[in-house]
């Protein structure tokens, strides 16, 4: 957006070229916060371990893969916008229809018998939440654990918040605070995100929403462990910031805020009420000889 921006506020059109069907590492790379600047196919190449062979188009010098099943090429009208939508979105509700921008088409590429290859956005997990949620996670983590150094173990955007809404940090804090600076950590990637965000312990999976809910309701006090941040951005798209008649003008200006919930230990717990791991393990590798059905 910020080069259609640009270019109308010089009164040109934007060239571009939209790719449908690529290597699955293009898509992750799309949606995922790559830092401006960055060549996003050399990410792509780094994370398939081996470069991308790119084209130029026919009709505009835009590279493209060249594996690529279908390449739509043409150019964005200065200024022209057209309706569009609703569409499903990754919240679980519809969106609203409004203008958007309008693509004039100049050519049209593909391979013999083409698939069309797209993302599906609806009631969450859908495969758009899952790949924003996973490229997310990643400049998240890397921030916390690198730029940060802060003990964490792992980051997860939880599946009923579509990847955008609700964060799992697993992490050992090193001393009283050190949750609310992993959470201020993660906001500041994007604000707009996180709107829920669980602090556990680093012995939870925050990739299991039955140990982060266990660890919700087991290691934490509301009254000391709760807090809310007031006058936040919101979360994209989130249908409880206003009813669907507000104009979209309006709903820009809207504010939100968020919950942290701190979900680690504060003092010494008992152990845990589960069997070891290793006999676990043991009636597992023995199940056959105990006369059980399979599972």
């Amino acid at each position: 957006m910020d080069h259609i921006h640009k270019n109308e506020l010089a009164g040109r059109n934007t060239p571009c070229s939209i790719v449908l069907g690529a290597d699955p590492t293009v898509g992750l790379v799309a949606v995922s916060r790559v830092a401006y600047g960055l060549d996003e196919f050399a990410v792509a190449s780094a994370l398939r371990r081996a470069p991308l062979t790119l084209v130029k188009g026919i009709t505009n010098d835009i590279e493209v893969p060249a594996m690529s099943e279908i390449v739509l090429e043409g150019e964005v009208l200065c200024g022209e916008r057209e309706p569009e939508g609703p569409f499903g979105e990754y919240t679980g509700y519809m969106s609203d229809a409004g203008p958007s921008y309008v693509i004039q088409l100049n050519a049209l590429t593909h391979r013999r018998d083409p698939i069309f290859h797209d993302f599906l956005s609806q009631m969450p997990p859908s495969e758009s939440s899952v790949i924003r949620g996973t490229g997310r996670e990643v400049a998240i983590f890397k921030h916390l654990s690198r730029d940060l150094r802060m003990p964490v173990r792992d980051v997860h955007f939880l599946h009923p918040g579509g990847g955008a809404a609700l964060l799992a940090i697993s992490m050992t804090p090193k001393f009283k605070g050190q949750a609310m600076q992993a959470a201020w950590g993660a906001w500041s990637v994007d604000p707009s995100l996180c709107k829920y965000t669980v602090i556990v312990d680093e012995d939870i999976d925050v990739r299991s929403e039955f140990e982060v809910l266990w660890a919700m309701c087991w290691r934490t006090e509301p009254h000391r462990d709760v807090q809310i941040v007031r006058e936040t951005p919101p979360t994209p798209l989130d249908p409880s910031t206003s009813p669907p008649d507000m104009p979209r003008a309006q709903r820009r200006d809207m504010l939100s805020s968020k919950v942290l919930v701190d979900a680690t230990r504060k003092h010494q717990f008992p152990p845990n009420a589960t069997p070891p791991r290793e006999h676990l393990r043991r009636v597992d590798e023995r199940w056959a000889d105990y006369g059980f059905p399979a599972l």
